[in-house]
């Protein structure tokens, strides 16, 4: 991995669980990440030390001209919440141009998203506490918002730092380098196609709990689901930025299908690209369900549906679930 944009939907694709989950009790465990990849899921403290992680040991390969820093603060909708700050050195204010579209960004790397710190629409609503491999800095500043604060960790009318800024030693409890479960290409094949069957098959008993005579029946278009599988491929590696594209991008790729094409021209289509990191399968059959894209009373609707994983070191596999519902115009 060497892209930021690779880097971050690698570490978005760990599954997410909140330490109430897995310590049971109101339990706060900021675990190492190594005990991120062994436990296959954290919440939002480890994801963002993983990737706060990775883009220091990035940046410092590459020259060292930008820093990331944890940030703790409050974001919506999840509450306490923890992003990475990343910037570019000498830059303390939001709005500061150096090269960069804007040189202080903000990550939620649960999500794999990216915002510029002078986004006022950005999820992460209040800023308390920054640290990074020196020093934890404490927001005294009445403004909390990214795009209203001075981000300047030197101005002592602005933050407050922990420790001493000179003389400070302090040891990580990271290991020196992090241990891989290698991927399997038999577990991903295996997982792709229970993942297809058990969506079918909710699929087709949440038309027939409706009771209506016309959602009886679920057919599914098997020639237009071999063409998303092509598709998916190509949002993977979009998504990875191994092949950055724009939305408008994204749909020129589909269009390029010849079989899409066709559909997209004679008929209404509804889809929907599902993709989100595997931790069991209530959650993707949930998530599908909550697309609401089962809710069609048209007697001759027809769904195509195709599913991939693709999986990475780590145990973190990536799942897309591309489901299309096609209707007569």
């Amino acid at each position: 991995m060497s892209s930021l944009k690779e880097i971050s939907h690698y570490v978005s694709m760990i599954p997410f669980l909140d330490d109430w989950q897995a310590f049971g009790g109101k339990v706060e465990v900021w675990c190492t990440c190594q005990q991120l990849l062994d436990l296959s899921a954290g919440d939002w403290e480890e994801h963002a030390t993983m990737l706060c992680n990775f883009f220091a040991f990035v940046d410092e390969r590459n020259g060292g001209s930008h820093e990331s820093f944890i940030v703790i603060g409050n974001g919506a909708p999840e509450g306490n919440t923890v992003y990475v700050m990343r910037r570019k050195k000498g830059v303390a204010q939001v709005g500061e141009k150096k090269g960069t579209p804007d040189a202080i960004t903000l990550w939620n790397a649960s999500m794999g998203t990216k915002y510029a710190a002078s986004d006022s629409s950005c999820p992460l609503r209040a800023v308390h506490v920054v640290a990074d491999r020196n020093n934890i800095w404490g927001n005294r500043q009445a403004e909390e918002q990214p795009h209203r604060i001075s981000w300047n960790l030197e101005d002592a009318k602005c933050w407050t730092p922990l420790f001493p800024q000179e003389g400070a030693s302090l040891q990580t409890v990271q290991p020196d380098r992090l241990k891989y479960a290698e991927p399997r290409s038999s577990f991903s094949s295996m997982l792709e196609r229970e993942i297809l069957e058990s969506v079918k098959t909710a699929l087709k008993s949440w038309r027939e709990a409706a009771k209506i005579d016309s959602m009886r029946w679920t057919r599914f278009d098997m020639s237009v689901s071999k063409a998303l599988m092509e598709i998916v491929a190509i949002f993977e590696e979009s998504a990875a930025g191994q092949r950055p594209l724009t939305d408008e991008g994204m749909l020129q790729e589909v269009y390029r299908n010849g079989r899409l094409r066709g559909i997209l021209e004679t008929k209404d289509v509804h889809a929907i690209p599902i993709n989100m990191p595997f931790a069991d399968m209530s959650q993707v059959i949930e998530r599908v369900r909550s697309t609401g894209i089962h809710s069609c009373s048209d007697p001759h609707v027809r769904y195509a549906l195709a599913v991939r994983v693709f999986s990475y070191p780590g145990n973190a596999h990536s799942v897309w679930v591309y489901i299309l519902r096609m209707t007569p115009r």
